[in-house]
């Protein structure tokens, strides 16, 4: 009986004391965190809401957050004297109305979604002493506008613009959700991670840096104010959801890409025109996973001319199979007017569109196939047929929907380096193949770089745009620095030591010469070319099943190699 009421006295006693302590909840039970070594975690709930516990080092990890409508959070340095080193998984998730948290210095891990969806959030300072975030841990914050990192950080850091990479600049982090206009992705970066940009709906432009190998899933989910997007040639996967929801109106998409993720571009309503750096019969081979309906109804421009259009035109001239056909002869010169039916492009929304597209007679009265009689040559007849005419050729005119840059025997086409007066030649590439536009070549400086037709030559010394532009208002551009003398290469080297590619597969190396501003040339060749062939822009196409090693050689003779396995 005895034992009996000291036991019940001896409870009392507990609660009463821990009621005067700061601390409203404490806990003791056995250990369940990943890593613990105690055999017992302490947990309490703070005055503010915050629910903490004690890790196996003996340091504080916030663990939950009682959210009642608060505009600030403060997280403490300290509790019992303990350092607080984590925020864990979905603390403060879904907290719409908090604007600001303040971490604590010692802080060193954010965990998974830690302040996801924090809508009203518009600046986080994260300290010197955090070492991991996750990188969903910052997603759906809409109207962040700005991520502060303190001086000292050892693992992190910010570009201009303010979005979070990996120290060396490796691998982008994360985006501020309220970041606005057009992003430049630094050379360099590899990996754009997952949800990086997810829900920037601010973002109106992004300029992939040749050296991306790898864009995550959902990296720019709901980027509904991005309308156009060039994947560069050293992506060989477009991984799930990575842009489903975006504004999406074109998108261009590497021969090297062979696979395209579960709703990659799902929902991309918008989406009108892919174009695709290889053949049609390359196109076939890449693998489109279910949820892409937007890319399979969209306009697909490749190098050999549109996926589909060389499907026959309807019994317009069924005795005659060559006509129509997918030859290189047809794809290449103009149809012979009369039995084959003209392809008019898409006409663009509210566009009326172009008049009796099957009867090509009338537009060549001469031709030996036209049945009909000869129009009298008198005047009123004849002006007649000058207005139709002028109108039929007005209505069939194709506007370029993109202009590409490229330049032979160089590491980049996008930075040139020049040295004064010597000269390299520039090709502006249309898109559609079929486009009836014409082009203007314009220097920004002419005085330090000329232009004409695509040749360039440096002047003097300095830095110029230089831009081709369609007629229909389309542009491409790059940047020329013109250096007083040449400067020759120390080494090479290459995005990829080794590679293996299906038959009929391509992938762009990329070279990087040491200086970047190096003035050399560069020059490719494969060991077998039986199995798989390299051009003067560092395209391998795989031909048959094999080996071979790719080498680049810059004009100061030093080399990269890479291997090259044939499936």
């Amino acid at each position: 009986m005895k034992k009996k009421i000291f036991a019940l006295l001896l409870a009392w006693s507990v609660f009463f004391a821990s009621m005067a302590e700061p601390i409203t909840e404490v806990k003791v039970w056995a250990g369940e965190t990943e890593g613990d070594t105690s055999e017992e975690i302490r947990r309490g709930i703070l005055p503010n809401g915050l629910t903490y516990k004690v890790k196996g080092d003996g340091t504080m990890a916030i663990i939950k957050f009682e959210f009642l409508g608060e505009k600030e959070i403060e997280v403490p340095e300290t509790i019992n004297k303990r350092p607080v080193t984590s925020i864990e998984e979905h603390v403060f998730e879904g907290c719409k109305d908090l604007e600001k948290i303040k971490l604590p210095k010692g802080l060193e891990k954010i965990g998974v979604c830690a302040f996801r969806n924090c809508d009203s959030l518009t600046e986080l300072i994260i300290p010197s002493s955090v070492t991991e975030i996750h990188e969903t841990s910052l997603s759906g914050c809409d109207n962040l506008q700005s991520i502060i990192l303190e001086d000292g950080n050892k693992k992190y850091t910010l570009d201009d613009n303010g979005i979070l990479y990996g120290r060396n600049q490796t691998y982008l982090f994360a985006c501020p959700g309220g970041k606005t206009g057009h992003v430049n992705i630094p050379e360099g970066v590899t990996r754009i991670l997952f949800v990086a940009f997810e829900d920037c709906k601010g973002l109106t432009g992004i300029t992939l840096p040749d050296s991306l190998e790898e864009i995550k899933s959902n990296a720019f989910w709901g980027c509904s104010s991005l309308e156009e997007v060039t994947i560069p040639e050293s992506v060989s996967v477009i991984w799930d959801s990575s842009f489903s929801g975006s504004g999406l109106v074109r998108v261009t998409i590497p021969s090297s890409v062979t696979r395209i993720g579960a709703s990659a571009f799902g929902s991309c309503r918008k989406l009108t025109d892919v174009f695709y750096q290889g053949t049609k019969e390359q196109w076939g081979m890449v693998e489109v996973q279910e949820g892409n309906e937007p890319i399979l109804k969209a306009v697909i421009h490749c190098t050999d001319g549109i996926v589909g259009e060389e499907e026959k035109p309807e019994d317009k001239n069924p005795d005659n199979t060559e006509e129509g056909s997918d030859s290189e002869e047809n794809t290449q010169k103009p149809q012979e007017p009369g039995g084959v039916e003209e392809i008019h492009p898409k006409p663009e929304e509210n566009e009326e569109p172009p008049k009796n597209p099957e009867n090509t007679e009338e537009n060549h009265p001469d031709s030996g196939e036209n049945t009909k009689p000869p129009q009298k040559p008198d005047t009123e007849t004849g002006n007649q047929e000058s207005t139709t005419e002028e109108k039929e050729t007005e209505e069939a005119a194709v506007p370029a929907l993109k202009v590409e840059l490229s330049v032979k025997n160089l590491p980049s086409s996008k930075k040139i380096y020049l040295a004064k007066g010597k000269s390299q030649t520039l090709t502006a590439k249309l898109f559609p193949a079929d486009t009836t536009d014409t082009l203007a070549w314009s220097s920004s400086k002419p005085s330090v770089v000329s232009v004409k037709n695509g040749r360039i030559k440096g002047k003097k010394s300095g830095t110029a745009k230089i831009t081709a532009t369609s007629s229909s208002g389309k542009k491409a551009s790059c940047t020329v620095t013109v250096l007083s003398r040449n400067k020759k290469s120390v080494s090479v080297k290459l995005n990829k030591k080794s590679i293996t590619l299906k038959k009929g597969k391509s992938y762009y190396l990329k070279a990087s010469l040491k200086p970047a501003n190096s003035t050399d040339t560069v020059k490719w060749k494969s060991s077998d070319k039986k199995v798989a062939s390299v051009d003067s822009y560092g395209c391998i196409k795989a031909k048959k099943k094999g080996k071979t090693t790719v080498t680049v050689i810059t004009k100061s003779g030093k080399k990269a190699t890479c291997k090259v396995t044939v499936k």
